[in-house]
């Protein structure tokens, strides 16, 4: 009786209950394909897209930590080995970003400049060039630079050491 009943039902309902059994059998993934979804697989791979681009970010991160770290690294060895064997020096730039005082120091030294790279106690790492025991020979290296540098800063100007404005 049960198989004439089931037999005897109206196509809409036929449809009906063929189309809910599809969808209680088939997965969510399926449904979610056809509502134009992501599926698990599509969410796996969103997953593992951040994750490896995450990983790229942080590894970019740690070389520049990196990078910081062996330029503080330098400056901090070279303020420890650099006295200072005069009182003037021509103050050629400050930087509150060492890597770009390492990168005009470099600049300066292929020129033939003997550059000293000090921090002052703002924070500021300085170059220095020259070096003068009095204001008129420090005035007249001021004068030289200017008129022969290929790359003279605008900023150019005369450092007292003695006024320990350097750490």
């Amino acid at each position: 009786m049960c198989v004439t009943k089931f037999i005897s039902m109206k196509p809409l309902q036929l449809f009906s209950l063929l189309i809910s059994a599809c969808l209680l059998v088939s997965s969510c993934d399926f449904i979610r394909s056809l509502a134009g979804k992501p599926t698990s697989t599509d969410i796996e791979l969103l997953k593992l897209e951040k994750e490896m681009a995450f990983q790229k970010k942080k590894a970019v991160q740690d070389s520049i930590n990196a990078a910081q770290a062996e330029a503080e690294r330098l400056l901090s060895e070279q303020q420890q080995n650099s006295t200072f064997s005069s009182q003037y020096y021509l103050a050629l730039g400050g930087f509150k970003v060492t890597e770009n005082a390492l990168k005009y120091k470099e600049q300066l030294e292929k020129e033939g400049y003997s550059i000293i790279l000090i921090r002052f106690k703002n924070g500021y790492d300085m170059l220095l060039g020259g070096g003068a025991d009095t204001y008129k020979e420090a005035q007249a290296q001021l004068n030289d630079f200017i008129e022969n540098a290929k790359n003279c800063p605008y900023d150019i100007w005369i450092y007292d050491t003695s006024t320990n404005l350097h750490e």
